[in-house]
């Protein structure tokens, strides 16, 4: 059956509004006065949103309801066929000597109330009894006969949907070894302490049976020492640091580049056969493929054969199969193994004849 694959879609609806801005001045303000109810002055027709509208001032009010005072409305102008409108909307007056706003009509989204709807039958909102008439004149709005009043109208647009591959949310890389290395040396959180040649290395046994198969079985297996304190015999301090720093970061501590490196690297290897660190145990086998000479490869062979190196001890074989076979059989190391130990190099030439007929 063939696999099916799948895709992850996304679409976005985003709303937004349009804001226009209309300043009306009714000059001649006692003049506009005295028709009685229901008589009306309107502004300028001015476009917002897509929209025209108006603003519509009764000055005796729109009705006999409100005959003491002025109505103020806003309207819109939508013609045959006309579509609605939602909009916000602020009716102000200006008071022509201080420049203050007073609002008695005032809608907004921040507020909570619901845009006005502006159709048919409901072109225009407002507000019948927007101030009283000698009110407005008292406190001032009417100068030289003038009046001024603003409207701020915020018209809701249809919404606009965008459609697309919905966006691919990237997991974070893992930290988890930043927080294991973090832990190292950490003495308030450690629970057990390995003592090498007199000095301490606080640890977690944990993470210790977690990366080594042999510091599991030591110290939760039916042997299990419960001693809090474990003296590790036979280790130099410097290599137990290295398998420590190698445990808690998955990564091999710097050395310096000297005479005592390669010696220091034999250690390291034995360290990593030991505890069965085998990670570890491939990183140092490779090092010492990469440095292999005629004054080592025996050695490196022996050392290879004495903790199952296999990887290396096939390079070994392999360097001594493509170079000089006679500075290699005259090397002291060699005559040692001869005298010593002979079975091993039948080994060794078994497996040289096997490499060769490859």
């Amino acid at each position: 059956m063939a696999a099916t694959s799948t895709a992850a879609t996304a679409s976005t609806s985003t709303t937004t509004m349009v804001e226009g801005w209309h300043r009306f001045r009714v000059v001649g303000y006692s003049a506009t006065k005295g028709a009685g109810p229901g008589h009306r002055v309107a502004s300028g027709t001015f476009n917002v949103g897509g929209f025209d509208w108006v603003i519509v001032f009764y000055p005796d009010g729109l009705s006999i309801a409100s005959m003491d005072y002025v109505s103020v409305y806003v309207e819109i102008k939508l013609g045959l066929g006309g579509h609605t409108a939602r909009a916000f909307y602020d009716v102000r007056l200006v008071h022509p000597l201080t420049g203050d706003r007073s609002s008695s009509v005032y809608q907004s989204a921040s507020s909570g109330d619901p845009p006005r709807v502006f159709c048919d039958g409901f072109a225009s909102w407002g507000y019948p009894r927007f101030m009283r008439q000698r009110e407005l004149e008292g406190l001032g709005f009417v100068h030289d006969d003038c009046l001024t009043m603003e409207c701020v109208i915020n018209v809701i647009q249809d919404p606009v949907v965008t459609a697309g591959v919905a966006p691919k949310i990237e997991a974070p890389l893992s930290n988890v070894l930043d927080h294991l290395a973090g832990l190292l040396y950490d003495k308030d959180t450690a629970d057990v302490t390995f003592v090498v040649q007199d000095e301490e290395f606080a640890a977690h046994k944990t993470v210790m049976a977690m990366r080594s198969p042999v510091f599991k079985a030591e110290l939760y297996g039916p042997m299990k020492d419960t001693n809090p304190r474990i003296t590790i015999d036979g280790m130099e301090q410097e290599l137990f640091r290295a398998l420590l720093h190698f445990i808690y970061t998955n990564a091999m501590l710097a050395m310096d580049d000297d005479d005592d490196r390669l010696h220091l690297l034999c250690h390291l290897l034995e360290a990593a056969d030991r505890y069965a660190v085998e990670k570890l145990k491939l990183i140092y086998e490779g090092l010492f493929c990469k440095n292999l000479n005629v004054d080592i490869v025996v050695s490196t062979l022996v050392l290879a054969n004495q903790h199952n190196c296999q990887r290396l001890k096939e390079a070994c074989v392999e360097f001594l199969l493509s170079s000089k076979m006679e500075g290699v059989l005259e090397s002291h190391v060699y005559m040692e193994i001869k005298r010593s130990c002979p079975s091993f190099l039948v080994d060794l030439w078994e497996t040289i004849g096997k490499i060769a007929r490859r």
